[in-house]
Parts: structure tokens; sequence; C-alpha cells
């Protein structure tokens, strides 16, 4: 109410009723999204004595407990918040996470704060919301669509929402910042010492990037796949090389993998030289093997990552030098390229899967390039790897997931580099 009351003294008005706010003393703040700004903002909440919980399916519980965030499920969240502020980065996950159907969870007379980007929230459905008083308040910074525009803005008149330009950065400070952090990287590189805010990677031979280059995207691909099959709180990234790997130096290929594991879920940029740090900050524990022992296919690079729900292990290889392929996926023997969008579907190993499947996608309008699929150990269940030409979208996903003999459905992004 602060440019209100403003604007009402410069009338010549004196309105004190009009104008009774709610103390954040003792209230409990929804945090969505507790990464570095996340973070940051529970720590400023926290010395107004409010109750910080938090949403994020990245953090560990340990870095929720050394915040003093207590980390919930969305929907304990929507719930239990007086204030909901998001820090998120826009992602598949991401993407319309706040709609009407959020908000009816929440409490009457919530208060919503976004910061992070426009497409998280609907804000039709929000704008509802405050019309009907279901949210007593917003601040919107972010927009999908900027600049914003008259016809395309919901809130025209309210008094209830706080709009601002996407100012979150327009400081003096902030812009400052920013030209004396590129100027300290440059003073750090011509001096050889580690640039925090690089976007190069750090030196490597000549000689040892003759042997892992064509690896990169390999790794940062597998990356991609850890992250979307992981169900849960990642504790620990182990990375175990065989054949011409175990000879050279192969912490760039470790980085590579972590750019992948992270990129996909944080609004910071993750590069090759700030990944590691990143998941350290995020007590990811980085184990790097190198196995002597031999493997059905010579040169191998296997992914595993331990969550608190569970273990996902993924081995990828070369053929030529050129060609990536993912040869193993838990249990299962697979051979398709990480490339573009990938439904993967452990199923029953019986007649008619297959059938449903592409039949589903095709009355979608969803065109499936490649189709390939694998076997586990017991042959009693196999795996599709179907590989489309677009994203699939989220309605279709509880129809396959509903066929008779599907244990499961995960669309996994592979992004191109």
């Amino acid at each position: 109410y602060i440019p209100q009351a403003h604007q009402s003294i410069m009338e010549g008005r004196w309105d004190r009723k009009s104008f009774t706010g709610i103390q954040l003393l003792n209230k409990t703040v929804g945090i969505i999204g507790v990464g570095r700004v996340g973070s940051n903002v529970a720590k400023r909440l926290q010395a107004f004595n409010m109750k910080t919980i938090g949403y994020d399916p990245y953090i560990p519980l340990e870095r929720g407990q050394q915040l003093g965030v207590d980390l919930v499920d969305l929907d304990t969240l929507l719930r239990e918040s007086d204030y909901i502020t998001l820090h998120t980065p826009l992602t598949e996950e991401t993407k319309g996470m706040i709609g009407a159907k959020e908000i009816e969870k929440m409490k009457d007379g919530v208060r919503i704060v976004n910061a992070s980007r426009g497409a998280v929230i609907d804000i039709d459905a929000l704008a509802e919301a405050l019309k009907t008083g279901k949210v007593a308040g917003a601040g919107i910074d972010v927009w999908t669509n900027e600049p914003l525009k008259s016809e395309n803005n919901p809130f025209l008149g309210m008094k209830n929402v706080t709009l601002t330009p996407h100012l979150g950065a327009s400081t003096a400070e902030a812009q400052t910042g920013v030209a004396t952090d590129v100027a300290r990287g440059v003073a750090d590189a011509l001096h050889g010492e580690p640039v925090a805010t690089a976007v190069n990677a750090s030196p490597i031979t000549r000689a040892t990037l003759a042997v892992i280059q064509p690896y990169f995207n390999l790794c940062e691909r597998m990356g991609n796949i850890g992250i979307d099959l992981a169900d849960g709180r990642i504790s620990r990234v182990s990375v175990e090389y065989t054949g011409e790997l175990t000879e050279t130096e192969t912490t760039p290929l470790t980085t590579a993998v972590l750019k992948g594991l992270l990129t996909p879920i944080l609004q910071q940029t993750v590069n090759f030289v700030n990944a590691r740090n990143i998941a350290e900050e995020r007590h990811m524990e980085i184990r790097e093997v190198k196995a002597k022992k031999g493997h059905y296919f010579t040169n191998t690079v296997t992914l595993t990552i331990d969550t608190d729900k569970g273990t996902h292990r993924i081995t990828g290889s070369l053929f030529d030098r050129k060609e990536a392929k993912i040869v193993s996926l838990d249990h299962f023997r697979v051979d398709f390229e990480p490339k573009g969008c990938i439904i993967l579907a452990p199923h029953e190993n019986k007649p008619g899967m297959i059938g449903q499947m592409a039949g589903i996608l095709g009355k979608a309008g969803v065109n499936i390039n490649g189709m390939q699929v694998g076997a586990s150990k017991d042959k009693n269940t196999n795996i599709m790897a179907v590989a489309i030409d677009k994203d699939i979208p989220s309605a279709i996903l509880p129809i396959l997931a509903n066929i008779d003999g599907i244990h499961g459905i995960t669309v996994i992004h592979c992004e191109s580099h």
C-alpha cells in the first residue's frame, strides 16, 4: 500500500484506514526454488522471524537444514504458506506450475511474489484469484512476453497488485558489479588464476584433448538424461571410465556430465568452470573412477546417480569415435542416440505394447522418429526408447502410463550442443 498511500498524501488526503497492512512476524513464507537466489531470500526473511519452508526437488535435505528452510512437497507449501515467492528457472517442469488448481490449494488471503520467470505462473488465473480475494495481493516483476502490452495485462485497474517491468537487477550497484566482475575475470585470466565467472573451460593439453574431445557431447547428454531420471534428491554422482579413457585426464568429462545434469534445473548459468562448485554447493558427492575391468564395449562412460529414493545407472559409448549411443539404462540393454526428446517406457514383455504406444502418439499428432526396444536380464520386462519430433503434450502422459503393462513413463530431453 505504500505507493497508494503516497498518492493519497500527494492528493491532499489523510486516509489511514484504507491502507492497513499485515505484519511478516511469525508468518510462513513458501520459497519455490531454493537455489542461489531463493536461499538468499530465505536468509533475509528469517530476519523478520518468518518460518521459511521451501520446495526444490534438487536440494538435499541437509542443505535445507543448513539454510533453516524446511523442505516440503509442493502441495504442502501451497497449503501452509501465508506468502509464496518464486525463484525457479523456466523448464518444462516449472512452466505453468502455478495455475488455477494450485491457487485453489492455497490459504485464503495468500500473497504471491514472482521474480523468477513470467511463464511459471498463469497470470489469468492469478488475476481471477485477486478479484475474488482468494489471493490478497501479488507482486509481479517478470512476464511471459516482454515488454508487456496493455491488451495482454489482466491486472489493469486492480489495486491489490504491484507490477514492475523486470527490474530485479536494475540497480546502479548491480550494473557496476557486472562491469567489475568482467574486469576482475580478465585480470585473473591474465595472471593464470581461476576465473569464477569464465565461460570457457580450464586449459587442456592438445594430447589430452585429442582423446577426450569426442566424448564431451556424450557426457553432457548423459547428464541431461540423468536429471530427468532422478526421482529424488541427488546425494552422489559417480562417473566411471573404461578403455582409452583410463589412460588420460577425464576431469573435464566429469565436469561435462555435471554441466548436463545441472543446466536444466538451475536459473544461473552453468559452465565448465563453475559446474563442479555448484554441485558441491548443493552437497552432491562427486566420484570419478577409472576401471580396468573389461566391458562389452571397449570405451565407455557410466554415470551412476544416487538419490534418497533410489539409484539410476546410465552407460554410454562412442562408435567410430563419432556416434554417441546409450548402451544400457539401469538393468536394461538399450541402443539409442541421446538426442532430442525421448520417451522411456519400461513394460511387460508381451504383444501389442509398441502398437498401443504408437497409436496414442499418432492420434495426438506426435511423430515418431525412431523406436528401440531393450530387454532386461530376466527377459520378462522390456523398455521402449521412443524418439519423437517434439515435446509430448502433458495431457498424453497419463494416457500412456495407463496402458496395461506399462510400468512407467519418463520423458528425457537431451539438449543439442
